[in-house]
């Protein structure tokens, strides 16, 4: 009778996924882990080969002393209002928020933007190092790509401490008018985010990357709105904006860094590796010290029918991944606000109660889902269309003040910066019509995005939401304006 069952439940559940991957394939969607590796580089092609680097931004270092040098804002730096700075704070010392934000001992700059330049002074050597890394293509750690949920990650952590530093020393530039040097700044953030995609292409690294835009746009328009920036400028952050795809990158890595290395593991693994890594990644045990033999996963995994690990292959790729793929639509060029939300809505649904089907799919998905939710202020799905946004309007309003910079005043439409100064337009994220704009009477413009609510308000921004005072718009409520329109 249990080798009936057995039998019944394998050919059920393979036949069904079998279908539903000749579905996918059809639509032209990658299921072999394989297609996603990555494949080995030269050591003097890879950025974590530099001294420092892999001790710096690798978890699993070899060398954790040299961490100790890891580039670090000042502490009297966290005193002030919020972090990164706002311009305002480092113009003087009254503006800045506390009284004891002056760093102790010895005479203190005249601006809080210079003592913060003299303290990144040294670090010379460590900005020295970063810089030469930053001159190679790729990065790669050992093992971080080579089998799915590596335990070799990124130090997201150190990458975040080293952004910060950047960001930092990027506005004290900016308020000292050192327009090269701030631009220098934004080239080495930029960088690193092709280093983290390239190291380790998984959800969380695209999430990561998404967070860095935020602070990377924050002091392009910092810049654009203090009047910083000139031509030089503006042509380098064009170029740099330009290849940013945020939505195609969390695409590519739902597709490989998630569902393919789920495919993988379910069907390659012995059940006894299986359910040890399932244990251990996913934390299925509440009590770790147990056997895996002794926790719900494992006895799951050791003794359950081939044919539920396909179902739950099923479950997963038809209510969760496949859904926000399609919900993405075209990647970088449209994607469905209204059919993520429901996406987001509905999958936990399905995977709520529990039955045989769908105990590793609620597993998966469920840390699947935990990665949209990384990114500051609001829901991750949201966060990866707002910089997007930030990003598109970024790179129209280069466009735009390089064609004010050679003809006196800004263009009537959009279209007269085609193809001197903009290779093309991008289109907005949430209708594929191109981007709103149109001049206003004190000679400056108006660009915006319909937002998630896909309704053209006019350009009528939202206020964010409470708590929230660095985000530049509500999240699901009015235009998404560019906030970076240089003052007059």
């Amino acid at each position: 009778m249990l080798m009936l069952l057995y039998t019944e439940e394998n050919w059920r559940g393979k036949r069904a996924w079998e279908i539903h991957k000749r579905e996918l394939i059809t639509k032209g969607e990658k299921l072999d882990w394989n297609d996603f590796r990555l494949a080995p580089v030269r050591a003097e092609q890879d950025f974590l080969k530099v001294s420092l680097m892999d001790s710096w931004f690798n978890r699993a270092t070899k060398n954790p002393d040299d961490a100790k040098r890891l580039i670090r804002s000042p502490d009297w730096l966290g005193k002030l209002a919020g972090f990164p700075p706002e311009l305002s704070e480092l113009k003087d010392w009254d503006h800045a928020k506390t009284a004891d934000q002056a760093p102790a001992g010895g005479a203190r700059a005249a601006t809080p933007a210079e003592e913060l330049l003299k303290w990144f002074a040294g670090y010379e050597t460590e900005f020295k190092e970063l810089d030469t890394a930053c001159e190679r293509s790729h990065a790669r750690l050992e093992g971080g790509f080579d089998q799915p949920f590596s335990t070799n990650v990124v130090n997201y952590v150190n990458l975040r401490t080293v952004v910060q530093a950047l960001s930092a020393r990027a506005r004290a530039n900016l308020v000292l008018r050192h327009a090269d040097d701030a631009m220098h700044d934004l080239v080495v953030i930029r960088r690193l985010m092709d280093v983290l995609q390239s190291a380790q292409p998984t959800l969380v690294s695209a999430m990561i990357r998404v967070a860095i835009v935020c602070l990377y746009v924050d002091i392009v328009t910092e810049g654009s709105r203090e009047g910083v920036w000139q031509e030089p400028q503006w042509m380098s952050i064009q170029e740099q904006v330009r290849s940013l795809h945020l939505w195609a990158d969390v695409a590519e890595s739902i597709r490989g860094g998630e569902r393919a290395a789920v495919i993988h593991m379910l069907k390659k693994y012995p059940r006894k590796r299986l359910a040890e890594r399932v244990v251990e990644s996913f934390r299925l045990n509440s009590t770790p010290t147990r056997p895996t033999w002794m926790t719900a996963g494992g006895v799951y995994i050791l003794f359950a029918p081939r044919g539920w690990f396909h179902q739950n292959l099923l479950l997963g790729s038809r209510h969760c991944y496949q859904p926000y793929l399609d919900a993405m639509g075209a990647g970088q060029d449209r994607i469905d606000a209204r059919g993520l939300d429901q996406v987001i809505n509905g999958s936990g649904d399905v995977l709520s109660q529990w039955s045989p089907y769908n105990m590793l799919a609620g597993v998966f998905t469920q840390n699947f889902i935990k990665g949209f939710q990384i990114a500051s202020f609001i829901k991750g799905y949201q966060t990866v269309s707002k910089n997007q946004t930030l990003v598109n309007e970024a790179h129209v309003a280069c466009g735009l003040e390089r064609y004010r910079g050679a003809n006196g005043a800004y263009p009537e439409t959009l279209e007269a910066l085609v193809p001197q100064f903009a290779s093309k337009l991008p289109h907005d994220l949430f209708d594929g019509k191109p981007r709103r704009y149109r001049r206003t009477d004190d000679g400056r413009y108006l660009l915006y995005s319909i937002g998630w609510n896909s309704k053209d308000d006019g350009g009528k921004m939202e206020p964010p939401k409470e708590g929230h005072p660095k985000a530049p718009w509500s999240d699901d409520k009015g235009d998404w304006v560019w906030p970076g329109v240089p003052k007059r």
